[in-house]
């Protein structure tokens, strides 16, 4: 997949004197049936990810906190986000190399996935995510 295929992704958020409510909704905002969720919380300075889906999407929303996330495509594109707030997201696409560097003690990412955990499906040395990606396209 192309570095293009990343969306950002925006939720309805609605304030009130007492909070807010922000609305993910499969089939508005999340574009797929939801397989699992995970969360991660970890501290300033931790790296996590540092992998690619063979064919699994996720949806990556920080809760908590302040978190850069890193996308590669293999072909040299590389595109970084700030995750910052719970009523944004960023859509990863299969085949894209991710990790994200916490910027925060106590952050808290949210994953949302159109499939359930599978070992197989984790592209975990980068050298073998670039050799996949150069027969693939």
């Amino acid at each position: 997949m192309k570095i293009n295929t990343l969306k950002k992704i925006e939720y309805s958020k609605f304030s009130e004197d007492n909070g807010q409510l922000s609305i993910f909704q499969v089939g508005v905002e999340i574009p797929y049936e939801i397989k699992r969720i995970f969360t991660v919380l970890a501290n300033n300075g931790d790296i996590r990810g540092n992998h690619a889906h063979k064919s699994c999407s996720q949806l990556l929303i920080c809760l908590a906190g302040k978190i850069r996330l890193t996308c590669d495509d293999g072909m040299g594109n590389i595109e970084t986000f700030l995750l910052d707030q719970k009523s944004k997201g960023i859509l990863i696409s299969p085949r894209i190399w991710a990790f994200q560097e916490y910027l925060l003690n106590q952050s808290v990412l949210m994953v949302v996935c159109d499939q359930p955990y599978n070992p197989d499906e984790y592209i975990r040395n980068y050298d073998d995510f670039i050799s996949i990606i150069k027969v693939q396209s």
